[in-house]
């Protein structure tokens, strides 16, 4: 993958393909997430989906965070709580060691389904982005996304 590409080059796509996937409307934004640790977040505020995503992150980094954040937010979002972290600044939540460490034991079993969804949809698109050989391979992996199966 040309990791100078970005998925905020193709930012109405990814919007498409999020939405798509998501069953539901997301915005994406393309910043330092307020959680200083993380390199994607995903919020529910006002019952809106939004998705940050680090754009210090390469092309392939970027998709996989990318599906990883809006697996979450597929399989989980009765479970997320509305967050007024949306609008920290950007890298604004700092936690310490021990609640990074409480954090990731208590959403531990959720990880476990995300990531088995996330890597399902990037299976998918291992297996068709070459369907679509005129664009970006990170473009033509959001274009086959559109046409998962679910």
């Amino acid at each position: 993958m040309d990791e100078t590409d970005s998925l905020e080059l193709h930012k109405n796509l990814a919007t498409r393909v999020a939405e798509r996937l998501a069953k539901r409307p997301v915005l994406i934004r393309f910043r330092q997430p307020s959680a200083a640790h993380a390199a994607g977040q995903v919020y529910k505020y006002h019952g809106q989906v939004v998705v940050d995503i680090d754009p210090a992150n390469c092309a392939s980094g970027q998709l996989r965070i990318f599906l990883h954040e809006i697996a979450h937010q597929r399989l989980d979002f009765d479970r997320l709580l509305e967050s007024n972290q949306v609008i920290a600044p950007a890298g604004g939540v700092k936690l310490s060691p021990a609640e990074l460490a409480a954090n990731k034991i208590a959403i531990s079993p959720l990880e476990d389904r995300t990531n088995e969804q996330a890597a399902a949809w990037l299976s998918w698109s291992d297996v068709h982005w070459k369907e679509h050989p005129t664009w970006s391979e990170l473009r033509s992996r959001l274009i086959s996304l559109l046409f998962w199966k679910s």
